[in-house]
């Protein structure tokens, strides 16, 4: 998301900066591809500037306005709003007054990969039972209770985990892991 802001002794003033900055950002991301239909405004939020005194203390007396606005982009095209956010600050040679936020990416496949990730560790545990069961001379083993833990959405290769999952929203590329909890029954020879 980028953030623009305007600037101006009167709020009409303001918003006109602010207006023209945020079309000039809408322009910047429609010429670098994105669709009008990826872009969302957010609501204008409004801040009154006083004046200060000799002593710099701030006065009941009004110095302007600011106008803050953010400008969004949710596309399935992850490599285009790397390039983006790292693109749009050059409008401030232009005088826009545009903050860049850092990217979030977020991984929307992960429904069907649950399922998937839940099956394979649970055929995973079964596996160790069964060796856990061979090498002790039983039969086999029966599952008596199964539990799906936490999912864990993390930056690739790291070691994080939390009781409460954890989702990454900093790196394009993602490893996703899931616990699965088997109770098993020995069963005798």
């Amino acid at each position: 998301a980028s953030t623009v802001k305007g600037r101006g002794q009167t709020r009409e003033q303001a918003y006109a900066e602010l207006e023209a900055g945020g079309d000039r950002v809408t322009d910047f991301l429609t010429a670098s591809g994105f669709d009008r239909d990826d872009l969302a405004r957010s609501a204008i939020e409004t801040s009154t500037r006083y004046q200060r005194d000799a002593k710099g203390n701030t006065t009941n007396d009004v110095a302007g306005y600011t106008l803050t606005r953010t400008i969004g982009v949710t596309t399935q095209d992850v490599n285009r709003i790397a390039e983006a956010a790292g693109e749009v600050t050059a409008l401030l040679r232009e005088g826009i007054t545009v903050i860049s936020g850092r990217p979030a990416y977020y991984f929307t496949g992960i429904e069907p990969l649950k399922i998937r990730l839940a099956g394979e560790a649970s055929a995973n545990g079964r596996e160790r039972a069964e060796a856990i069961a061979a090498e002790t001379g039983s039969r086999g083993a029966s599952v008596t209770h199964a539990r799906m833990g936490v999912i864990q959405i993390t930056e690739p290769d790291s070691t994080e985990v939390s009781s409460y999952g954890i989702y990454d929203t900093d790196t394009i590329q993602k490893d996703v892991a899931i616990v699965v909890t088997l109770t098993l029954e020995l069963d005798e020879q």
